[in-house]
């Protein structure tokens, strides 16, 4: 054991070592002694989920009797089938304390798991997948690929990103109850309502479900917030038609730009019943509204006789403009934010969301917040005459999302787009992640895009990261530096 000579203080080496040594052993074993079950229990969890998913059939002996008895053991297995079909086998799990994320090649899936206290699962979800690589445009060609006829935008606070068909009017189903609070909205700014006035249920505005304000007594009591909430978040049926005879027809109308608006009632009055459909349709716009007012005598249908897919003249038929329109005009309340639908919050500072479906017709809009206080609308449609497939829509849908939270993605990269996008700023730190992605970005925007103009914003982050294009912005009084090559002037850029 030698001794070390440090300023005035001497220290002998081998005994410090030695001490050393002897506590870090005891923290490890007081950290083993009391998180050591927690972590023994995470390590099998984790292993449990990558056997589920990696095509080991559920066990019964897993599960308590209390979850089979909700979720059947043959559900849960075409559950999990489902999953791997769509998505392939886990890889690797990450996560702890009974939060993981199961990963695949192509996608990472949240799943959350609990255990009782005999350490059988009581508790088992799958959130919805993300795709670990978001390719913007590839995402949009397979959005437009879709059978029957898909509208969408997508548009930020400084103009649109991208669109196609976003003027056409397709069916929306329940995404037209956005103009229903609107109008709500509008009435209550005006002084002419509160949030707290409260509406009583009346036999002739109980509608099917959705929702289950259907199955209240005629007469209950609930504020304007209340149905609000129960119609947007829930997309109770009952709720919207109540609030619209509140508001009145002609004021929503207004608003939704419809003419005449039909209330969920009679939408499911008109489906049921085949001559009457025919006997709306084959009307002008003011035999329309005496029918409807008929309709206020008729009984509402059994939820059986409402089969078929959707009928033009009995929806309600917005463009994906117009949704965009509606959202940017209610997406700041809070009962829009409650359901998010089938996006993820992380890495949002707030989502308004708002969907409507019905047999050959999905609508999913939505209007997210980033960290930066930059707000995204993206308003998709799409209508057939046949069952969707949802699950694979809500997908592409959930990847556009994805692209505009990771902000790099959403860049304008396709020649064929750029007359409609105008070019945004052009962050000059990205993360390692888009590194790749930049180089190719710069490369291709100098060979494809000819005399396009790429402005870069001249923020206080760029000017301190000094990174960016290779090329030395020139910079003038009054104006903004340009990016990759300018109208003649030959590009020095190296590649």
């Amino acid at each position: 054991m030698r001794s070390v000579r440090e300023g005035p203080c001497v220290r002998r080496q081998g005994a410090v070592t030695w001490r050393k040594a002897a506590l870090n052993a005891l923290v490890v074993s007081l950290l083993l002694l009391v998180y050591g079950p927690a972590l023994a229990g995470d390590a099998e969890d984790r292993q449990f989920v990558e056997t589920l998913l990696s095509g080991s059939e559920p066990q019964a002996d897993w599960f308590s009797d209390g979850f089979l008895q909700q979720v059947p053991l043959a559900q849960v297995g075409q559950i999990v089938r489902d999953i791997q079909r769509r998505y392939g086998e886990a890889t690797r799990v990450s996560g702890e304390a009974g939060e993981f994320v199961a990963w695949t090649r192509t996608h990472r899936i949240p799943v959350l798991l609990e255990r009782d206290p005999a350490g059988r699962i009581v508790g088992l979800f799958f959130r919805a997948a993300e795709p670990i690589e978001v390719n913007f445009y590839q995402t949009l060609h397979a959005l437009r690929s879709l059978p029957g006829e898909v509208a969408y935008v997508i548009q930020r606070d400084r103009g649109v990103l991208a669109s196609h068909q976003a003027d056409e009017a397709l069916a929306v189903g329940s995404s037209f109850k956005l103009a229903v609070l609107q109008a709500l909205r509008s009435r209550i700014e005006r002084g002419d309502a509160r949030w707290d006035d409260v509406l009583r249920l009346e036999p002739q505005q109980m509608s099917l479900v959705n929702g289950f304000l259907q199955d209240m007594p005629a007469g209950s009591p609930l504020t304007l917030h209340s149905l609000a909430v129960a119609m947007i978040a829930q997309s109770d049926n009952t709720a919207t038609d109540t609030l619209i005879a509140y508001i009145g027809r002609g004021a929503v109308e207004a608003v939704a730009g419809l003419s005449p608006l039909l209330t969920t009632r009679e939408v499911f009055q008109l489906k049921a019943d085949p001559e009457l459909y025919e006997d709306y349709a084959g009307r002008n716009l003011e035999g329309r509204r005496r029918l409807l007012e008929e309709l206020a005598g008729r009984p509402l249908p059994r939820l059986g006789q409402v089969t078929g897919t959707w009928r033009a003249e009995a929806e309600w038929l917005i463009s994906a403009r117009d949704l965009c329109r509606l959202m940017s005009a209610v997406g700041d309340l809070e009962i829009t934010q409650i359901n998010p639908g089938p996006v993820s919050k992380a890495g949002w500072r707030k989502v308004a969301y708002k969907g409507g479906s019905e047999t050959g017709v999905l609508n999913m809009t939505t209007l997210a917040t980033d960290a930066e206080g930059e707000s995204y609308c993206v308003a998709a449609t799409w209508n057939d005459a046949t069952a969707l497939d949802e699950a694979r829509f809500a997908e592409l849908y959930r990847s556009l999302l994805l692209a505009l939270r990771d902000r790099w993605s959403s860049l304008p990269r396709n020649p064929a787009m750029r007359a409609e996008i105008p070019l945004g700023p052009l962050d000059c730190c990205l993360p390692d992640t888009a590194r790749n992605a930049r180089r190719l970005y710069d490369g291709f925007m100098r060979m494809a895009i000819e005399g396009v103009r790429l402005t870069r914003s001249a923020s206080p982050a760029a000017a301190a990261c000094g990174r960016g294009s290779r090329r030395r912005a020139t910079r003038r009084p009054g104006r903004r530096p340009w990016l990759g090559r300018r109208e003649g002037r030959p590009d020095r850029s190296r590649s």
